[in-house]
């Protein structure tokens, strides 16, 4: 079966952009315009494509790596309520989950 899906440098970018901030093939792709099914069949076919999805997928494996790192040593913040209203915040740790 043909591509349907029409690929443009713009759209390029914006799959690449995408998949490098969230490391995620079908939310980036989305974003895009292009099939999920698409993307899967340049990265087989077009080696330059292949190389640029592979340093957009690392940086974007990274970022998870480093967020989740800083919540795992940080924690997150967690809002408290009274009343309906927030009231403050504390802070809640990975040994406090």
């Amino acid at each position: 079966m043909a591509n349907r899906t029409k690929r443009t440098p713009k759209k390029d970018e914006k799959f690449l952009s995408h998949l490098a901030a969230t490391a995620d093939v079908t939310a980036s792709a989305r974003a895009a315009g292009y099939s999920r099914r698409s993307v899967y069949e340049w990265k087989e076919k077009d080696e330059a494509w292949h190389g640029s999805w592979e340093e957009a997928w690392r940086m974007g494996v990274d970022a998870l790596e480093e967020e989740a790192l800083r919540r795992g040593v940080g924690g997150v913040l967690e809002p408290v309520w009274h009343k309906g209203e927030i009231v403050g915040h504390r802070r809640k740790s990975a040994t406090t989950c």
